[in-house]
């Protein structure tokens, strides 16, 4: 869900956004990918009324 639909609309026509919400899946795979990773260690997504939230674990500790 766009939380500012004038920016996102405006990113879509300069081309700053390929597709709203792929990032997000990019976000995951790449984590993935990393060579410490565990299962359990994905990014974790929480929303509020007026804030977004990622949690990236370090796979390093």
């Amino acid at each position: 869900m766009r939380r500012n639909p004038v920016i996102a609309d405006m990113f879509t026509q300069l081309d700053y956004i390929e597709k709203l919400g792929s990032g997000l899946r990019k976000m995951r795979e790449l984590t993935e990918k990393l060579p410490n990773f565990l299962p359990g260690k994905e990014p974790h997504y929480q929303t509020e009324a007026t804030f977004f939230y990622i949690t990236f674990y370090n796979l390093n500790w």
